[in-house]
């Protein structure tokens, strides 16, 4: 990946907050819900049927590790991406990481950060 080295945007520190109703940002003394909190929140029932049903298909064990995979995938993605915008850079050499970082960089190549 292609780092120059400057910050893209300025960004403040926020506090996260992990709460019995999901995660949240304190900024300024107000409380934001997370993406992940907010999709949660708001998920019809049909989507929670149909992921049971995946859940089911799949055998807990399993479908607990493709979760697992796919939600350390999307934070490693953050990371890189998170670099990338603060002009620090990020790399992980893992497989995951090495997924991550090849959709993170499609990402950046598309043009989304520019």
């Amino acid at each position: 990946m292609i780092w120059n080295g400057k910050p893209k945007f300025d960004y403040q520190t926020i506090k996260r907050v992990t709460l019995p109703s999901g995660r949240v940002y304190d900024i300024n003394d107000e409380k934001l819900p997370s993406v992940t909190t907010i999709l949660s929140a708001t998920k019809s029932e049909e989507s929670k049927a149909k992921l049971a049903a995946w859940r089911q298909r799949e055998g807990e064990k399993k479908a607990d590790q493709i979760r697992d995979d796919a939600a350390a995938r999307g934070t490693i993605m953050h990371r890189i991406l998170e670099g990338y915008v603060k002009g620090e850079g990020h790399m992980d050499l893992t497989d995951l990481g090495q997924e991550a970082g090849t959709m993170a960089q499609n990402i950046i190549d598309k043009g989304h950060f520019s």
